[in-house]
């Protein structure tokens, strides 16, 4: 399924049921989506576009081993964003987000396309647990506080800078070379 949406503000104010794999098209359009929903486990909800604002009112959980794709260069998302584990987000074009919350699973991954910018920042939130993997292109963060739920091992092919780290009682390890992290 796909829906289109350019050059307009829409607030879609029935739940989103999100049954298979679904893809969302914005160009210079904003959509908001108010209410939670999943998506399920294997499936993948993919935006497609440029210059679009895409705002979560509720939490959008991906099911294990679902994905989330960015292909929508200049894309700024908003939301609160669980992936249970064994997920994928993947930015294959330069996407911000702004004021989010972001809930890692074990296993879950970042793929960033070379080229691409995948960018947090306005007060974002992470939250980790398990293995968190980043490869691919850069990744910056602007004002981001990062809090583990559970031990975390991260490891990622680029350097980062977070605002606040909370370790919360947990243990936290860089797990190879390019892991480097500043807290400032």
């Amino acid at each position: 399924d796909e829906s289109t949406f350019e050059n307009s503000s829409v607030v879609v104010e029935n739940i989103l049921e999100h049954t298979g794999s679904y893809a969302l098209k914005l160009t210079e359009a904003e959509l908001s989506l108010p209410n939670s929903f999943s998506v399920p486990e294997e499936k993948t909800m993919t935006v497609t576009g440029s210059s679009g604002e895409l705002t979560f009112g509720g939490t959008v959980t991906f099911e294990s081993e679902s994905q989330f794709v960015l292909n929508s260069d200049g894309t700024t998302v908003v939301g609160t964003f669980d992936y249970t584990g064994n997920n994928v987000l993947e930015a294959q074009e330069s996407v911000t987000f702004e004021s989010s919350t972001s809930k890692w699973g074990d296993r879950s991954v970042i793929t960033v396309a070379e080229g691409a910018t995948l960018s947090y920042k306005n007060n974002s939130e992470w939250k980790t647990e398990g293995t968190l993997t980043k490869t691919g292109g850069t990744m910056t963060w602007d004002s981001v506080v990062w809090s583990l739920d559970n031990n975390t091992t991260y490891s990622s092919d680029t350097p980062i800078k977070t605002k606040t780290l909370s370790l919360n009682n947990y243990l936290l390890t860089l797990a190879t070379a390019g892991s480097d992290l500043t807290v400032t």
